[in-house]
């Protein structure tokens, strides 16, 4: 599917589905101009990212299991919102 401008909508909202999911971002410039900014945007969440693990219970794997992130405070948290368990129940 294609908006007036050209653009491939459904590749656009299929990408934006996985950068939703994995806690990913994008940006649409429309001109080179704006590489700059968005370079900066970007250097600025990476210098000031942090990482959190956890374990899991151990169960049968192959389910998706849900992933939610609270913060206190005015942030915005970017994070993967599912993953895939693996079945722990195969030996490697």
């Amino acid at each position: 599917m294609k908006s007036e401008s050209g653009r491939n909508t459904a590749g656009e909202h299929a990408l934006q589905s996985i950068t939703d999911m994995t806690g990913g971002g994008m940006f649409f410039p429309d001109e080179a101009s704006q590489l700059d900014g968005i370079f900066s945007q970007i250097d600025r969440q990476l210098r000031t990212q942090y990482r959190i693990a956890y374990y899991p219970e151990r169960k049968p794997g192959g389910a998706i299991r849900k992933i939610e992130v609270r913060v206190a405070g005015n942030y915005i948290v970017h994070y993967r919102q599912a993953y895939i368990a693996p079945d722990d129940t195969t030996k490697h």
